[in-house]
């Protein structure tokens, strides 16, 4: 049978979905391999620009404007204009380059149309926000909160690459809060958090699980308490989450994996799954 013909429109399609799916801190490594199979450079600038665009900010990047000043994120939330973002902490919008992830044309920004009110509340609950980020994402985490649409909404990203042994891994969350009101009482606030990790040591493995949370929030007269209240209920669900996770990856790795490999190996024995870092440790030794 003879190939189908594949045109240029449909090819621009798939290569814009493989730049979507890019693990995370393999965005250049995907670009330059799907570059290679176009073949085309202005179609892949015409077909995968905006896909690049739209990753980026699926993946929350953490970008910095200015030495010695907190990162912001790239996010649906502070975007103003394509590729011209604002961050709400130091008042300043900027350009993002897509590709070369370069920063430009930074400037004063009053985001408009802002309540006293909320952004009040906004700046109490960056505050405690930042003590989260430091206690419980070792430094090595960002989070901003943003006014979007009458309320606030919370960005959280964290990630560890470690190219060198072959593996990268990226956690999300991204949380709805409402606006305090003159009314005290029980606020839900609502949130997606996504981890997504690659290993690629003699294989390829990812693992890629999200789930949408909620917690409870007392709203007071006091912002401060409130934005306190706030957090806690994030930290609460959140570390929810991540022990769920740590529990089924123990039981994958302790029954399900352990059924995908055969009876005996090539040795014709049982592998002794309690002494498997002993094994590993030898095939270590043994490269050298």
């Amino acid at each position: 049978m003879a190939d189908e013909f594949v045109s240029d429109a449909e090819k621009g399609k798939i290569a814009a979905e493989l730049i979507q799916e890019a693990p995370p801190g393999e965005f250049n490594e995907v670009w330059n391999d799907v570059r290679v199979l176009l073949n085309n450079d202005d179609s892949l600038m015409t077909s995968c620009s905006r896909a690049a665009a739209q990753y980026h900010k699926d993946q929350l990047l953490p970008v910095t404007l200015e030495v010695d000043q907190p990162k912001t994120l790239l996010t649906n939330y502070n975007e103003i204009s394509e590729g011209r973002f604002f961050d709400p902490n130091s008042k300043q919008s900027f350009k993002f380059d897509f590709l070369s992830k370069v920063v430009s044309d930074v400037q004063p920004y009053e985001q408009p149309n802002v309540e006293e009110k909320l952004e009040t509340f906004r700046k109490a609950v960056q505050t405690e926000l930042n003590h989260y980020i430091q206690e419980h994402y070792h430094n090595i985490g960002t989070g901003v909160v943003f006014i979007f649409n009458g309320h606030l909404a919370i960005a959280i990203e964290s990630h560890i690459f470690q190219a060198k042994n072959f593996w990268n891994g990226r956690w999300r969350s991204q949380w709805e809060v409402p606006s305090l009101t003159s009314k005290q009482g029980t606020a839900e606030v609502n949130g997606i958090a996504k981890i997504n990790v690659h290993y690629y040591e003699d294989g390829n493995v990812q693992l890629s699980t999200k789930k949408n949370l909620k917690g409870e929030a007392k709203y007071s007269a006091n912002t401060n308490d409130s934005a306190k209240n706030v957090i806690n209920a994030i930290h609460k669900a959140e570390t929810e989450f991540e022990s769920s996770v740590l529990q089924n990856y123990t039981v994958m790795s302790d029954s399900t994996f352990k059924t995908l490999r055969r009876k005996l190996p090539i040795t014709r024995s049982k592998f002794d799954w309690n002494n498997a870092q002993s094994y590993r440790l030898a095939q270590d030794m043994n490269r050298n």
